[in-house]
Protein backbone atom coordinates (compact mmCIF):
# COMPACT_ATOMS: atom_id res chain seq x y z
CA UNK A 1 0.00 0.00 0.00
CA UNK A 2 1.14 3.54 -0.78
CA UNK A 3 0.51 6.41 1.62
CA UNK A 4 0.49 9.78 -0.17
CA UNK A 5 0.74 13.05 1.75
CA UNK A 6 0.20 16.01 -0.61
CA UNK A 7 1.55 19.15 1.08
CA UNK A 8 1.83 22.77 0.01
CA UNK A 9 5.64 22.64 -0.19
CA UNK A 10 6.27 18.98 -0.99
CA UNK A 11 4.66 15.62 -1.70
CA UNK A 12 5.60 12.67 0.46
CA UNK A 13 4.99 9.01 -0.35
CA UNK A 14 5.69 5.72 1.41
CA UNK A 15 5.21 2.22 -0.02
CA UNK A 16 4.89 -0.66 2.45
CA UNK A 17 4.68 -4.41 2.07
CA UNK A 18 3.14 -6.49 4.84
CA UNK A 19 4.04 -10.10 5.53
CA UNK A 20 3.17 -12.01 8.72
CA UNK A 21 1.94 -8.71 10.22
CA UNK A 22 5.37 -7.11 9.74
CA UNK A 23 5.48 -3.89 7.70
CA UNK A 24 8.52 -3.38 5.48
CA UNK A 25 9.38 -0.07 3.85
CA UNK A 26 10.14 -0.87 0.20
CA UNK A 27 10.16 2.65 -1.24
CA UNK A 28 9.70 6.28 -0.25
CA UNK A 29 10.01 9.68 -1.86
CA UNK A 30 9.86 13.32 -0.80
CA UNK A 31 9.62 15.76 -3.69
CA UNK A 32 9.28 19.53 -3.58
CA UNK A 33 6.55 21.23 -5.56
CA UNK A 34 8.50 23.40 -7.98
CA UNK A 35 7.81 27.03 -8.77
CA UNK A 36 6.39 29.92 -6.79
CA UNK A 37 3.24 32.04 -7.08
CA UNK A 38 1.57 31.84 -10.48
CA UNK A 39 4.43 29.68 -11.79
CA UNK A 40 3.90 26.99 -9.15
CA UNK A 41 3.00 23.59 -10.58
CA UNK A 42 -0.70 22.74 -10.42
CA UNK A 43 -1.72 19.96 -8.05
CA UNK A 44 -2.31 17.59 -10.98
CA UNK A 45 1.06 18.36 -12.57
CA UNK A 46 2.89 17.98 -9.26
CA UNK A 47 1.26 14.61 -8.47
CA UNK A 48 1.91 13.25 -11.96
CA UNK A 49 5.55 14.30 -11.75
CA UNK A 50 5.86 12.73 -8.30
CA UNK A 51 4.51 9.35 -9.38
CA UNK A 52 6.53 9.41 -12.60
CA UNK A 53 9.76 9.76 -10.61
CA UNK A 54 8.84 7.71 -7.50
CA UNK A 55 8.97 4.29 -9.19
CA UNK A 56 6.42 2.70 -6.87
CA UNK A 57 5.57 -0.89 -7.72
CA UNK A 58 1.97 -0.82 -6.47
CA UNK A 59 -1.04 1.15 -7.70
CA UNK A 60 -3.24 1.35 -4.59
CA UNK A 61 -3.02 4.64 -2.70
CA UNK A 62 -4.41 6.07 0.53
CA UNK A 63 -4.56 9.87 0.68
CA UNK A 64 -5.52 12.45 3.30
CA UNK A 65 -6.98 15.94 3.44
CA UNK A 66 -6.68 18.88 5.82
CA UNK A 67 -7.59 22.54 6.18
CA UNK A 68 -10.71 24.60 6.82
CA UNK A 69 -12.85 22.34 4.61
CA UNK A 70 -12.13 19.37 6.91
CA UNK A 71 -13.64 19.15 10.41
CA UNK A 72 -12.98 16.52 13.10
CA UNK A 73 -14.83 16.54 16.42
CA UNK A 74 -15.27 14.32 19.48
CA UNK A 75 -18.84 14.29 20.80
CA UNK A 76 -21.00 12.24 23.15
CA UNK A 77 -24.51 11.21 22.15
CA UNK A 78 -27.22 9.18 23.90
CA UNK A 79 -27.18 5.47 23.14
CA UNK A 80 -29.46 4.61 20.22
CA UNK A 81 -29.82 2.24 17.28
CA UNK A 82 -27.35 2.41 14.38
CA UNK A 83 -29.88 4.05 12.07
CA UNK A 84 -30.78 6.62 14.71
CA UNK A 85 -27.10 7.26 15.35
CA UNK A 86 -26.42 8.00 11.67
CA UNK A 87 -29.16 10.63 11.69
CA UNK A 88 -27.99 12.07 15.02
CA UNK A 89 -24.39 12.39 13.84
CA UNK A 90 -25.53 14.08 10.64
CA UNK A 91 -27.53 16.57 12.70
CA UNK A 92 -24.55 17.13 15.04
CA UNK A 93 -22.18 17.77 12.14
CA UNK A 94 -24.31 20.70 10.95
CA UNK A 95 -23.32 22.63 14.09
CA UNK A 96 -19.64 22.60 13.18
CA UNK A 97 -19.05 22.67 9.43
CA UNK A 98 -18.86 25.95 7.43
CA UNK A 99 -20.82 24.44 4.52
CA UNK A 100 -24.04 22.50 4.01
CA UNK A 101 -24.11 18.93 5.31
CA UNK A 102 -25.50 17.98 1.88
CA UNK A 103 -22.13 19.01 0.41
CA UNK A 104 -20.17 16.92 2.92
CA UNK A 105 -18.58 13.50 3.00
CA UNK A 106 -19.12 12.23 6.53
CA UNK A 107 -17.79 9.32 8.54
CA UNK A 108 -17.70 8.51 12.24
CA UNK A 109 -16.56 5.90 14.72
CA UNK A 110 -17.53 4.98 18.25
CA UNK A 111 -14.32 5.29 20.30
CA UNK A 112 -15.28 4.22 23.82
CA UNK A 113 -17.71 1.46 24.59
CA UNK A 114 -18.64 1.66 28.28
CA UNK A 115 -21.70 -0.50 29.02
CA UNK A 116 -22.32 1.49 32.22
CA UNK A 117 -22.66 4.81 30.38
CA UNK A 118 -25.91 6.12 28.94
CA UNK A 119 -23.91 7.86 26.20
CA UNK A 120 -21.73 6.74 23.33
CA UNK A 121 -18.50 8.58 22.45
CA UNK A 122 -18.11 9.43 18.77
CA UNK A 123 -15.31 10.86 16.64
CA UNK A 124 -16.68 12.22 13.37
CA UNK A 125 -14.90 13.65 10.34
CA UNK A 126 -16.56 15.74 7.66
CA UNK A 127 -15.01 17.21 4.52
CA UNK A 128 -16.44 19.12 1.58
CA UNK A 129 -17.30 16.66 -1.16
CA UNK A 130 -15.79 18.48 -4.16
CA UNK A 131 -12.58 19.17 -2.20
CA UNK A 132 -12.09 15.44 -1.56
CA UNK A 133 -13.16 14.51 -5.08
CA UNK A 134 -10.55 16.87 -6.55
CA UNK A 135 -7.79 15.05 -4.66
CA UNK A 136 -9.12 11.63 -5.69
CA UNK A 137 -9.40 12.66 -9.35
CA UNK A 138 -5.86 14.04 -9.29
CA UNK A 139 -4.40 10.73 -8.11
CA UNK A 140 -6.51 8.69 -10.53
CA UNK A 141 -5.43 10.86 -13.47
CA UNK A 142 -1.86 9.89 -12.61
CA UNK A 143 -2.82 6.22 -13.12
CA UNK A 144 -3.29 5.16 -9.48
CA UNK A 145 -6.33 3.96 -7.51
CA UNK A 146 -7.46 5.69 -4.31
CA UNK A 147 -8.46 3.05 -1.76
CA UNK A 148 -9.04 5.30 1.23
CA UNK A 149 -9.24 8.94 2.30
CA UNK A 150 -8.16 9.99 5.79
CA UNK A 151 -7.55 13.20 7.71
CA UNK A 152 -3.96 14.37 8.26
CA UNK A 153 -4.25 14.57 12.05
CA UNK A 154 -5.79 11.10 12.41
CA UNK A 155 -3.22 9.54 10.06
CA UNK A 156 -0.51 11.23 12.12
CA UNK A 157 -1.91 9.76 15.35
CA UNK A 158 -2.08 6.27 13.86
CA UNK A 159 1.54 6.57 12.70
CA UNK A 160 2.66 7.66 16.17
CA UNK A 161 0.85 4.79 17.90
CA UNK A 162 2.26 2.35 15.34
CA UNK A 163 5.79 3.64 15.91
CA UNK A 164 5.42 3.54 19.70
CA UNK A 165 2.74 0.94 20.54
CA UNK A 166 3.67 0.98 24.24
CA UNK A 167 2.22 4.52 24.42
CA UNK A 168 -1.25 2.99 24.66
CA UNK A 169 -0.38 1.17 27.88
CA UNK A 170 2.67 2.72 29.52
CA UNK A 171 1.38 6.27 29.20
CA UNK A 172 -2.34 5.57 29.12
CA UNK A 173 -3.03 8.23 31.74
CA UNK A 174 -0.90 10.86 29.99
CA UNK A 175 -2.15 13.07 27.18
CA UNK A 176 0.33 13.90 24.43
CA UNK A 177 0.17 16.46 21.65
CA UNK A 178 1.45 15.72 18.15
CA UNK A 179 2.43 18.82 16.18
CA UNK A 180 3.12 18.22 12.50
CA UNK A 181 4.62 21.47 11.18
CA UNK A 182 4.00 21.59 7.45
CA UNK A 183 4.30 24.47 5.03
CA UNK A 184 0.59 25.23 4.58
CA UNK A 185 -0.80 23.90 7.87
CA UNK A 186 0.23 22.87 11.34
CA UNK A 187 -1.63 19.64 12.16
CA UNK A 188 -2.48 19.35 15.85
CA UNK A 189 -3.59 16.06 17.39
CA UNK A 190 -4.05 15.60 21.12
CA UNK A 191 -4.19 11.92 22.02
CA UNK A 192 -5.10 10.26 25.28
CA UNK A 193 -5.40 6.51 25.80
CA UNK A 194 -4.74 5.99 22.10
CA UNK A 195 -7.63 8.22 20.96
CA UNK A 196 -7.23 11.57 19.16
CA UNK A 197 -9.65 13.72 21.13
CA UNK A 198 -8.64 16.96 19.42
CA UNK A 199 -7.69 17.15 15.72
CA UNK A 200 -7.17 20.60 14.24
CA UNK A 201 -5.31 22.31 11.39
CA UNK A 202 -3.74 25.74 11.93
CA UNK A 203 -3.15 27.73 8.75
CA UNK A 204 0.19 29.36 7.99
CA UNK A 205 2.77 27.25 9.82
CA UNK A 206 6.13 26.79 8.09
CA UNK A 207 5.23 28.75 4.97
CA UNK A 208 4.49 31.87 6.98
CA UNK A 209 7.86 31.61 8.74
CA UNK A 210 9.62 31.24 5.38
CA UNK A 211 7.75 34.28 4.05
CA UNK A 212 8.87 36.43 6.99
CA UNK A 213 12.51 35.42 6.55
CA UNK A 214 12.30 36.07 2.81
CA UNK A 215 10.92 39.59 3.35
CA UNK A 216 13.27 40.52 6.17
CA UNK A 217 16.48 39.30 4.54
CA UNK A 218 15.49 40.08 0.97
CA UNK A 219 16.11 36.54 -0.32
CA UNK A 220 14.06 34.10 -2.39
CA UNK A 221 11.72 31.66 -0.68
CA UNK A 222 13.88 28.62 -1.41
CA UNK A 223 16.90 30.27 0.22
CA UNK A 224 14.69 31.44 3.10
CA UNK A 225 13.51 27.84 3.60
CA UNK A 226 17.13 26.66 3.89
CA UNK A 227 18.05 29.52 6.24
CA UNK A 228 15.10 28.60 8.42
CA UNK A 229 16.67 25.23 9.14
CA UNK A 230 20.41 25.99 8.99
CA UNK A 231 21.05 29.71 9.60
CA UNK A 232 24.65 30.96 9.56
CA UNK A 233 25.73 32.48 12.91
CA UNK A 234 25.69 36.03 11.59
CA UNK A 235 22.04 35.76 10.51
CA UNK A 236 20.54 33.99 13.53
CA UNK A 237 19.47 37.15 15.35
CA UNK A 238 17.84 38.64 12.24
CA UNK A 239 15.98 35.41 11.52
CA UNK A 240 14.86 35.07 15.15
CA UNK A 241 13.44 38.59 15.12
CA UNK A 242 11.76 37.99 11.74
CA UNK A 243 9.89 34.86 12.77
CA UNK A 244 9.06 35.69 16.39
CA UNK A 245 5.65 37.36 15.64
CA UNK A 246 4.57 34.42 13.46
CA UNK A 247 5.79 31.92 16.06
CA UNK A 248 3.91 33.75 18.80
CA UNK A 249 0.73 33.67 16.71
CA UNK A 250 1.20 29.94 16.07
CA UNK A 251 1.76 29.11 19.74
CA UNK A 252 -1.31 31.12 20.69
CA UNK A 253 -3.43 28.95 18.36
CA UNK A 254 -1.84 25.77 19.73
CA UNK A 255 -2.55 27.02 23.26
CA UNK A 256 -6.25 27.39 22.38
CA UNK A 257 -6.32 23.70 21.36
CA UNK A 258 -4.57 22.68 24.58
CA UNK A 259 -6.99 24.77 26.63
CA UNK A 260 -10.01 23.27 24.89
CA UNK A 261 -8.77 19.75 25.58
CA UNK A 262 -7.97 20.48 29.20
CA UNK A 263 -11.37 22.10 29.81
CA UNK A 264 -13.32 19.34 28.07
CA UNK A 265 -11.54 16.33 29.52
CA UNK A 266 -9.90 17.60 32.74
CA UNK A 267 -6.49 16.38 31.56
CA UNK A 268 -3.32 18.32 30.85
CA UNK A 269 -1.02 17.84 27.86
CA UNK A 270 2.12 16.40 29.41
CA UNK A 271 4.38 16.02 26.38
CA UNK A 272 4.68 17.38 22.85
CA UNK A 273 6.06 15.44 19.87
CA UNK A 274 7.23 17.31 16.77
CA UNK A 275 7.27 16.22 13.14
CA UNK A 276 6.86 17.73 9.68
CA UNK A 277 9.12 19.34 7.12
CA UNK A 278 9.34 22.61 9.08
CA UNK A 279 9.84 20.98 12.49
CA UNK A 280 13.59 21.36 12.04
CA UNK A 281 13.36 25.14 12.42
CA UNK A 282 16.25 26.14 14.65
CA UNK A 283 15.15 26.92 18.18
CA UNK A 284 11.57 25.68 17.67
CA UNK A 285 11.69 22.98 20.33
CA UNK A 286 13.05 25.40 22.90
CA UNK A 287 10.48 28.05 21.99
CA UNK A 288 7.57 25.61 22.33
CA UNK A 289 8.93 24.11 25.54
CA UNK A 290 9.17 27.56 27.13
CA UNK A 291 5.74 28.57 25.83
CA UNK A 292 3.89 25.54 27.18
CA UNK A 293 6.20 24.45 30.02
CA UNK A 294 6.27 20.87 28.74
CA UNK A 295 8.91 18.56 27.30
CA UNK A 296 9.12 18.79 23.50
CA UNK A 297 10.93 16.20 21.40
CA UNK A 298 11.12 14.70 17.92
CA UNK A 299 9.84 11.22 17.13
CA UNK A 300 10.68 8.62 14.51
CA UNK A 301 7.69 7.58 12.34
CA UNK A 302 9.60 4.51 11.14
CA UNK A 303 10.55 3.28 14.61
CA UNK A 304 8.59 0.01 14.22
CA UNK A 305 9.05 -0.44 10.46
CA UNK A 306 11.49 -2.90 8.88
CA UNK A 307 13.61 -1.45 6.08
CA UNK A 308 14.13 -3.15 2.73
CA UNK A 309 17.81 -3.65 1.93
CA UNK A 310 17.61 -1.23 -1.02
CA UNK A 311 16.59 1.74 1.18
CA UNK A 312 19.20 4.48 1.51
CA UNK A 313 19.47 5.13 5.23
CA UNK A 314 21.19 8.47 4.58
CA UNK A 315 18.39 9.88 2.43
CA UNK A 316 15.82 8.37 4.80
CA UNK A 317 17.44 10.17 7.72
CA UNK A 318 16.90 13.51 6.00
CA UNK A 319 13.28 12.73 5.05
CA UNK A 320 12.11 10.92 8.17
CA UNK A 321 10.62 13.90 10.03
CA UNK A 322 8.21 14.64 7.17
CA UNK A 323 6.91 11.07 6.68
CA UNK A 324 4.49 10.78 9.62
CA UNK A 325 1.23 11.39 7.76
CA UNK A 326 2.32 9.27 4.77
CA UNK A 327 3.14 6.38 7.10
CA UNK A 328 -0.21 6.69 8.87
CA UNK A 329 -1.88 6.35 5.47
CA UNK A 330 0.25 3.43 4.32
CA UNK A 331 -0.50 1.31 7.43
CA UNK A 332 -4.27 1.61 7.03
CA UNK A 333 -5.69 -1.89 6.61
CA UNK A 334 -9.25 -1.02 5.56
Amino acid sequence: MIGLDIGAYSIKGIELQQKDKVNTLVNFKVQGRSGEGEEKDSLAAAVKKFFREANFSGKDVNISVSGHLVIVRFVELPRMSEDELKSAVRFEVEKYIPFSVDEAILDYQATVNNPQSKNVAIIFAAAKNDFVKHHIDTVQQAGFTVKGVDVDGIALTNAFLSAYPAQKEENKDKAVALLNVGDGFLNVSIAWQGIPYVVRDIKGAGGELTEEISKTLGVGKEEAYQLKHNPPPDKKDAITNAIRPALSKMTKEISLSFGYFENQFAKEVEKVYLSGGSSGLFGLKEFLSESFDVQVEDWDPLNSIKLNENISTESLKEAKASLGVALGLAIRDD
